[in-house]
């Protein structure tokens, strides 16, 4: 039987993964700038380059109807590929 790696984060106390292999990495989110862009749905807060790429920043806060909150230092943001 094969077996799945996951990297899980909590949101407001409740616990999420994925797997592993799509992550590419997980960034502190003080290091980077949020690019605001006009007429998104709400849950896509902006983007972001990283390495020359644009990523853009998906709040699951916001998808999932939670309050909003400002990005604190332990703040992170998960770089996966779909």
């Amino acid at each position: 039987m094969a077996s799945i790696q996951l990297v899980i984060f909590d949101i407001d106390g409740s616990e999420y993964g994925i797997d592993a292999l799509t992550v590419n990495g997980i960034l502190r989110a003080q290091k980077y700038k949020i690019q605001k862009i006009p007429g998104l749905p709400r849950e896509i807060e902006g983007m972001i380059n990283l390495r020359g790429q644009v990523n853009y920043i998906f709040n699951l806060r916001n998808k999932f109807g939670l309050e909003e909150i400002s990005n604190a230092e332990e703040t992170k943001f998960i770089n996966y590929r779909i």
